[in-house]
């Protein structure tokens, strides 16, 4: 009852969501922006990819629209994502570098946006084929600053307005958006007296917060700052050219600027600043602006070139492969928090993707060791190992992983959710990346992860002490309720079993594991295999892991065959998910590996279609394409 409660508040405070929020995106694991399919701006996640967004954005209300580019017009501004949606085509480079293209053909406009590679600096153009008849082009933006997130859930400065926004103004042909970290009533009043022509608030220079600062290439034909809705917003003053007679706004604000186009690149360029102090912010902005849109795009480019080729495919993959591989990973890596190593699922606020998901581990720990990321692997393992509870609390036992995590370390779900299979593909995954490590590298490896390993082993063994005689249940995801399942004790076998070879390979034996690792096999075998010792379970294939039937028996090879005509015949999300399970399976019988080939390419591809930015799936593709491409 206590867990449906929950889920019920969360589901309904954040809604069912749209998958086309967030079709594109860019970061460099500090700052990540993404577009919905109207191109509109609908992420501006900081200070990593687990962090609050910095924009107010919401598919299902008009008013907030995130930031977006306008064409002036007489009598008012041609919004680009709502007069101009329908021909908008959003799309990440053909490279498969993340760096967002938004073509309105019918306008003859193009939109590049993109993230620096080494300052929390976004950088958002608008190029025209012809010199729009105002010579100026219109940014909007409803930046929202928020300097925490709150425990247990994720996008509650979505859900919270009180807990976003403070100050707009502009100053110096400057923007800004401002709060500080800890708003109290006399910071308000403080701000207050500054509008009604007082001084500027103390912490405008002293303190910590979130600020915003964006400006352009040359200096602005006008700006404007209000309320994010009604005839005082930004938006209405932006429509009636009422520039530089608002400055400065307080609560829920938006702001717009009239930028001159060049007429050399027929462009209007914005950069956007991110810092924890008004100087920080400055300082990146000035940076940004002194190098200038082409020198950051090239420096991103070749980062990003360089990132996504360190585990290059066979020359005979060809080149669709190699991009897919290209998009998949960057993908990845963009939704890697540049300090920590936690992996955000995705950048979404509706559903919030935008958390670490701890059952995900083995898939995405796997895909970064075989794209040759092994440091990054790492401190993803380590991030995971460092989060298995040191205590008992109510629904939180000992060794077991919190279902969802900031990057901070904060519990981003409810406490009474137990995921079981979590520490289990933690430690799969441990033992996993162990035997890809530089020999000189596992002792340090092994010691610093030994206690979570420790831990994780006990809360398994215990919690799979009763099997024989009593269900053991754990969260299921799909059905959204405690269940019992076969599969689930496939995967604490598997990682029951990983932990005892860590053990031993560490110098001590773990006798009682040993022993509960045979109590698994067991049940397993009586349950997934008739007494001929041939499949009964429905899906064999998550048994993959186990290897209660080996890699190459004969057994396997009507599933095989089944799975792969039903991969075949529908290539989607579902489809990929069992291609990986079957590539892992047959990863050392290369023939039949390679007949996977033609199937591997068009499933990631309806996977990643659907899916653009998503960890889960972008970790999928990788390890179908680089498996099967090895």
């Amino acid at each position: 009852m206590m867990l449906s409660a929950a889920l019920c508040i969360v589901v309904a405070l954040l809604g069912a969501g749209d998958a086309n929020d967030c079709v594109a995106m860019s970061g460099n694991g500090s700052l990540t922006i993404g577009f919905d399919s109207s191109g509109a701006l609908s992420i501006c996640r900081w200070p990593g990819t687990t962090a609050a967004n910095q924009v107010t954005y919401s598919s299902v209300d008009a008013a907030n629209r995130g930031g977006m580019w306008g064409v002036p017009r007489e009598g008012g501004v041609d919004w680009l994502p709502e007069k101009y949606a329908c021909n908008a085509v959003v799309t990440i480079a053909e490279s498969g570098m993340p760096i967002v293209t938004i073509a309105h053909e019918s306008i003859g406009a193009t939109e590049t946006a993109f993230v620096c590679n080494d300052i929390d600096v976004a950088v958002f153009r608008l190029e025209f084929k012809e010199m729009p008849a105002s010579n100026t082009a219109i940014w909007y933006s409803d930046f929202s600053p928020c300097t925490s997130v709150v425990r247990a859930l994720p996008s509650s400065e979505w859900i919270f307005s009180a807990r976003r926004d403070m100050v707009a103004f502009t100053q110096d042909d400057t923007v800004y958006h401002a709060r500080p970290n800890a708003p109290s009533s006399a910071l308000w009043d403080d701000v207050k007296a500054w509008l009604a022509g007082g001084a500027a608030p103390y912490w405008f220079t002293k303190g910590n917060g979130t600020w915003i600062a964006y400006a352009a290439d040359t200096k602005f034909a006008g700006a404007a700052c209000g309320a994010e809705h009604g005839e005082n917003s930004a938006e209405a003053f932006a429509e009636a050219s009422e520039w530089n007679a608002h400055a400065r706004a307080l609560g829920a604000c938006a702001s717009a600027a009239a930028i001159p186009v060049d007429p050399g690149t027929r462009s209007a360029t914005v950069y956007v600043a991110l810092g924890e102090t008004r100087a920080d912010a400055d300082g990146a902005l000035s940076i940004a602006r002194h190098r200038g849109f082409q020198a950051l795009l090239d420096a991103a480019r070749a980062d990003w070139k360089e990132r996504v080729q360190i585990g290059a495919l066979p020359t005979d993959a060809g080149d669709g492969v190699a991009q897919l591989k290209a998009r998949a990973e960057a993908t990845l890596l963009t939704l890697a928090d540049r300090n920590i190593g936690a992996v955000a699922r995705g950048p979404q606020s509706r559903p919030a993707t935008c958390v670490a998901v701890a059952r995900n581990v083995s898939t995405i720990a796997y895909a970064l060791d075989l794209a040759g990321h092994s440091e990054a692997a790492t401190r993803l393992l380590k991030f995971y190992a460092h989060a298995v509870r040191t205590s008992d609390a109510p629904g939180a036992p000992a060794g077991s992983l919190p279902a969802q995590l900031y990057a901070n370390g904060e519990e981003a779900s409810p406490q009474v959710i137990l995921d079981v299979q979590a520490p289990a593909w933690l430690l799969w995954s441990i033992w996993q990346h162990d035997a890809r490590l530089p020999e000189q590298q596992r002792e340090a490896y092994r010691k610093d992860l030994r206690k979570s390993v420790e831990l994780a082993g006990d809360f398994l063994s215990n919690w799979s002490r009763a099997i024989r005689d009593t269900p053991a249940f754990s969260y299921d995801y799909i059905q959204k309720r405690d269940t019992h399942s076969v599969n689930t004790i496939a995967v604490v076998y598997a990682g029951l079993r990983a932990a005892n070879a860590f053990m031993r390979a560490s110098g001590e034996e773990r006798t009682d594991w040993a022993q509960r690792s045979v109590e698994l096999e067991d049940y397993l075998r009586f349950n997934a295999l008739d007494s001929s010792g041939k499949f009964k379970a429905a899906d064999p294939l998550s048994l993959w892991m186990t290897e209660i039937v080996g890699a190459g028996d004969p057994r396997w090879n009507a599933t095989v065959q089944s799975v792969g005509g039903e991969i075949s015949a529908n290539p989607n999300p579902e489809s990929l998910e069992k291609l990986v399970k079957l590539s892992m399976l047959l990863r050392d019988q290369n023939e039949k590996l390679s007949a996977l080939k033609p199937v591997a390419v068009t499933t990631a591809q309806a996977a990643l279609k659907i899916y653009p930015c998503d960890s889960y799936y972008a970790a999928l593709a990788l390890i179908a394409i680089l498996t099967v491409y090895k």
